[in-house]
């Protein structure tokens, strides 16, 4: 049996805004100024007399190729990432999601790239190795999302923008839980450095999972991005939940089991997982479901959030 396996080519495609960062949230997706002095290669050209520029994103993102060991060939499996209006929104996402304007989109087999301008000045080297060791500081955690410490210790961090998506189903007046589409940084501050170095991107969504139903409604993936030399993954399996502080606006805190581990590194050892200072991620409302949305109309959810990674003593 031919023996299939994934690496993850983590690709970044940036752009630059001369304006000023908007202090609120954008209304409306896309960025309507050209970068200033970027010249597109004749290769690449728009026939100008037919078109016109409308719009520009920033993203940050990772494309999956699958290895085919038999024909030593790399197919494409499709991207995950985040998309602002301005490179520089990214570290308003962290504390905003409704600073994310577009997510990828991973049900179709079409690979788009943004072609962009980068001028931000790297800020310092990318990480080596795969989350941020040192606990959060001040941080108390739930009772009713603790983790059993006399059995388990924390191991290390891991800070997420990213969006939650959710299929309307009109009949039942429903949403079901699709997936996250995101990206990981061990420090949320490294998401600028992001823009300009994609390996300050330690980890990605897990989207080519195969799980029974049940378990896919309640378990998000993570795939890490330190390929070669950490092929890890693992699904993580809703145990328990509790309102976040603001939770009119914000998602629930939660604790999650690991489970379903492959390849090795980091997140094989991974016995829990905690979700904290989530920003954004509510569900979407059933009024809502057939009437402002359509049937099987995908909502994504943003959200940014603090995950800690705790292994057995």
């Amino acid at each position: 049996m031919t023996k299939i396996t994934s690496i993850l080519a983590v690709v970044v495609f940036s752009c630059l805004s001369l304006i000023a960062q908007a202090k609120n949230p954008p209304t409306s997706l896309g960025n309507t100024d050209f970068p200033n002095g970027l010249e597109i290669p004749s290769a690449i050209a728009v026939d100008l007399t037919k078109n016109k520029f409308s719009f520009s994103l920033c993203v940050i993102a990772a494309t999956g190729f699958q290895c085919n060991a038999t024909a030593g060939t790399w197919s494409f499996v499709g991207p995950d990432g985040v998309f602002v209006n301005d490179c520089k929104d990214f570290n308003d996402a962290v504390d905003d999601p409704r600073f994310i304007t577009a997510v990828a989109l991973n049900d179709v087999e079409t690979l788009v790239l943004f072609s962009c301008l980068s001028l931000i000045a790297q800020a310092k080297n990318p990480p080596t190795s795969l989350g941020n060791t040192d606990f959060p500081n001040g941080l108390e955690i739930p009772s009713a999302i603790a983790v059993d410490l006399t059995k388990n210790k924390f191991s290390f961090s891991l800070c997420v923008i990213a969006a939650t998506g959710f299929q309307c189903n009109a009949t039942a007046g429903t949403w079901s839980f699709v997936g996250p589409d995101g990206v990981f940084v061990n420090d949320c501050k490294d998401f600028n450095d992001a823009v300009d170095d994609p390996r300050f991107i330690t980890a990605v969504a897990l989207n080519d999972v195969e799980t029974s139903s049940d378990l896919v409604i309640h378990s998000a993936g993570i795939r890490s991005a330190f390929t070669p030399d950490d092929t890890s993954t693992s699904i993580f399996t809703v145990e328990a939940t509790t309102p976040a502080p603001n939770p009119s606006v914000d998602g629930v805190w939660l604790r999650s089991k690991a489970s379903n581990q492959t390849g090795t590194g980091k997140f094989t050892q991974v016995t829990y997982l905690q979700r904290v200072f989530t920003k954004g991620s509510l569900t979407p409302p059933s009024s809502q479901c057939g009437s402002t949305y359509p049937d099987k109309y995908v909502y994504p959810s943003r959200f940014s959030a603090t995950l800690l990674f705790y292994v057995a003593k």
